[in-house]
């Protein structure tokens, strides 16, 4: 229940900078094969929406880390 709250809370007000771009690529690493157990579909659709509403925005910063997601 942590990790799922902590995904919201980092998807929905924080901005977009390496330390969170960084910070979520290791979160999703570690905890996300139990989110997806946990969750199932909604976890799905929140990796849909990170992939169309926060990666667009990661490219967007002018960031080695940002440029190797595309």
């Amino acid at each position: 229940g942590y990790a799922w709250t902590w995904l919201a809370r980092h998807l929905n007000h924080l901005p977009v900078n390496r330390l969170n771009i960084s910070t979520l690529e290791c979160f999703l690493k570690v905890a996300g094969y139990r989110l997806h157990q946990a969750y199932g579909p909604q976890f799905i659709k929140v990796l849909a929406a990170i992939s169309t509403q926060y990666v667009p925005k990661m490219q967007q910063v002018n960031d080695a880390d940002a440029v190797r997601l595309r």
